[in-house]
C-alpha cells in the first residue's frame, strides 16, 4: 500500500515536504504515519513507481519473493534471483 507524503530519494526515506509530517499527512487513514515510528536498522518494503527503470539502475542482485503456498502469517520465501548488470 502506498504511503502518501513519503519519498525514497538518494537512498533515504523522507517526508515529501521539508515541513515533515505536519505538511504531508494526507488524511489517508493514518497510512503515512508509520514512518514516524521507524528506527535505525528497521526494514521496509519499497515498491518503485517505475519498476523497470529502478531495476535497470541497479548494479546488484534482485530477489523475487512470494507467499504463495506458505502458511498464513509466515515470512515469504525467496523464489528466484536475477543478476542485474
Amino acid at each position: 500500500m502506498e504511503a502518501p507524503g513519503i519519498l525514497f530519494q538518494q537512498g533515504r526515506l523522507q517526508w515529501e515536504s521539508s515541513e515533515g509530517f505536519t505538511a504531508c499527512n494526507s488524511n489517508d487513514g493514518k497510512r503515512s504515519e508509520w514512518v514516524k515510528f521507524l528506527g535505525s536498522g528497521d526494514l521496509v518494503q519499497l515498491v518503485p513507481r517505475q519498476p523497470e527503470q529502478a531495476i535497470q539502475s541497479l548494479t546488484t542482485t534482485v530477489y523475487g519473493v512470494s507467499s504463495k503456498g506458505r502458511p498464513l502469517g509466515s515470512e515469504p520465501a525467496v523464489v528466484c534471483e536475477w543478476q542485474v548488470r
